[in-house]
């Protein structure tokens, strides 16, 4: 009995859990629509940046600006 109720209540736990995901995706992303949000870096490249790659770099999903002595 008791084995039976924890496998329902991790069934009720995951269904839960992903609703609450899924409402983040939805809302966060209708929000950033409405605000007129434009997305400029990719996570990956600099494809689309306007910026000046001699002081920006893409690092660990990262966008990086530097200034060094020899720039």
């Amino acid at each position: 009995m008791i084995k039976k109720m924890s496998l329902q209540m991790i069934r009720i736990s995951v269904i839960i859990s992903l609703m609450i995901v899924n409402c983040f995706h939805v809302f966060g992303q209708s929000a950033k629509d409405k605000d007129g949000f434009v997305k400029i870096f990719n996570g990956k490249t600099l494809a689309g940046w306007e910026g000046d790659p001699t002081y920006w770099r893409v690092e660990k999903g990262s966008l990086v600006g530097e200034i060094t002595p020899s720039t």
